[in-house]
This record gives C-alpha cells, sequence and structure tokens, in this order.
C-alpha cells in the first residue's frame, strides 16, 4: 500500500513538504533497523507537512528512538499518546501499529499506515478538507446502510474496549463516513463530503432528522483554502528537542511542532 489515497484527500488543501532522503537514512543507520517502505514514503512526502502534524504528529527522522522493542514514529502534543512500530516486525512487508498511552503498555491500532494517517487527518483537521458535515448521535444501536454509499467498510478502530469505530470512504476521497458505536448502545455518525448534493441525500435517505443531532454545518460553499493560509506562523524544527529516558518516558525542551 503506499500512499495515493492521501495525495486525492490532501491535493488541493495543502503544499506537501517533507524530509531528505539523506535524513531518513540516517535515522535508520542511527537506529540499526530498516524503517518499512510506507513511512519512509509519508516522511519524504509528507513529513514537514502542516495537515499530517497537527495535535498529532509525526516524530522526525532524527528524534526516532527505540523504546521497550517499539519504534514510536507519531504522538500527540500532550505528550500522553503515542503510535508505534514493533521492532521486531519492522522487516515484514506490512508491519501493525500499536498505540500506548504514558504508561506504555501498547494495543493493536491498524493495519496500514496510509489508513491510519488518513483518518488522523480526518478528525483532526475537517474544516480545512470539506465544504459540508453531519454529526449526529442516536439513542439507540441502530444499522446505518452507509455500504450503498461506500461499499464494505475500509477500516475498523477499537481504541478502547467501550467501543469501536468502522471507517467508510470513496476511493477518490470526495466523501469520507465513520460510525462509532459505543457500549451503551449509542451509535454516532459523522459524514464529510465536498458534495452539496451527495450531503442533502444522505440526509434524507438516512433519516438523518430523526437523528438528535449534536452539529448540523453546512460550510461556506467558497474555495476552501490552503491550511497554510490560516496557520499562526512557523514553527522551527530546530527548536525542538526530545529525548528518550532510560526509565523509557520521554522528556521535551518546548512544546513546538515538529514543522
Amino acid at each position: 500500500m503506499g500512499i495515493e489515497k492521501l495525495e486525492k484527500l490532501l491535493e488541493g488543501r495543502e503544499e506537501f513538504s517533507g524530509f531528505d532522503q539523506e535524513e531518513i537514512a540516517a535515522a535508520e543507520v542511527r537506529l540499526g533497523v530498516r524503517l518499512p517502505e510506507s513511512l519512509k514514503q509519508v516522511y519524504a512526502r509528507f513529513g514537514r507537512t502542516p495537515l499530517i502534524n497537527g495535535a498529532n504528529y509525526l516524530i522526525p527522522p532524527r528524534y526516532l528512538a527505540i523504546t521497550s522493542g517499539f519504534l514510536p514514529f507519531y504522538q500527540n502534543r500532550e505528550d500522553t499518546y503515542w503510535w508505534a512500530y514493533k521492532v521486531e516486525k519492522l522487516e515484514q512487508q506490512q508491519a501493525d501499529i500499536y498505540g500506548a498511552n504514558e504508561k506504555m503498555y501498547w494495543v493493536y491500532v491498524d493495519e496500514f499506515l496510509e489508513d491510519f494517517l488518513l483518518k488522523q487527518c480526518v478528525l483532526q483537521f475537517p474544516q480545512y478538507l470539506f465544504h459540508y458535515q453531519i454529526s449526529s448521535v442516536s439513542g439507540r444501536l441502530m444499522d446505518v446502510p452507509l455500504q450503498g454509499y461506500f461499499g464494505p467498510s475500509k477500516s475498523s478502530d477499537h481504541p478502547t474496549m467501550d467501543f469501536s469505530i468502522r471507517w467508510y470512504w470513496r476511493e477518490d476521497m470526495s466523501e469520507i463516513a465513520c460510525l462509532i458505536r459505543e457500549e451503551e448502545e449509542v451509535s454516532r455518525l459523522k459524514v464529510y463530503t465536498r458534495n452539496e448534493q451527495f450531503f442533502l441525500t444522505i440526509i434524507n435517505d438516512l433519516n438523518i432528522e430523526k437523528w438528535e443531532l449534536d452539529c448540523y454545518k453546512a460550510y461556506d460553499k467558497s474555495p476552501l483554502l490552503p491550511f497554510s493560509a490560516l496557520r499562526f506562523g512557523e514553527r522551527n524544527l530546530e527548536e525542538f528537542k526530545i529525548y528518550n529516558q532510560p526509565d523509557g518516558s520521554w522528556l521535551y525542551e518546548n512544546d513546538d511542532l515538529p514543522f
């Protein structure tokens, strides 16, 4: 699996920027491991792209460090959650992604890096990627027929034992949906689209009005601005320092994001 879906999702929203191949190769030499090809492609193509690096962001190659048999490559800004590969599985053609909190208890998260990052972008920056959004909740578990619009679900998440997320998307990334099923028999539906007709059709067909709406938004129809046009200044990568401590914890010199 490559990075085609990410390119389609971010096309026109952001000017892509990545890390030099020499820096990625130097990280492999320093760590003594070969990074997954998909991760190297992401670093080279999108590594410095703001829409990949928001509240959760890629750890720059020069700061990658192995800890307790895992290689964290993505983390949140609050320093409370990391996503990583198992070092022993790095040589596999497709290495699974694991997540852990500050207690470093690792659980399986996703199979494909591209799908993982695609979902991160959608959840962190929906307003920059789609004109229209639906976010609704039902008090009972509903069998929402999303397959008729998207085909079979493309990916599933089980972040905790309390709920699961089923993801749907079109191959051109023009429409994306996620259905969140909670333990207490509550369903949450989020739909993101760039097409007004699809937006109105799915509201009508799925009887969205009968759901208890958290929010219902039709964004301005004017062209979406690139995310970089809405940023507040530039971050200096050289100011961002990360250290791996003997006890497996992480220490930061400051909280600047690495882009």
